[in-house]
């Protein structure tokens, strides 16, 4: 998205680390989800990814 010059919107990023998750959950177990608030959290404490255009 970097050479698009495009930003990812929040459920993108959600559904990104959503997706990291059930990749890395070994077999059997139950996923971990992800609150609403995640995103929102995630952004405010990474301000480098927040702010880069």
């Amino acid at each position: 998205m970097d050479r698009l010059k495009v930003g990812a919107l929040f459920h993108q990023v959600h559904n990104c680390a959503q997706r990291i998750l059930k990749l890395y959950a070994p077999n059997g177990t139950e996923l971990p989800t992800l609150r609403r608030d995640w995103t929102k959290r995630f952004l405010k404490r990474n301000l480098i990814v927040y702010k880069v255009k």
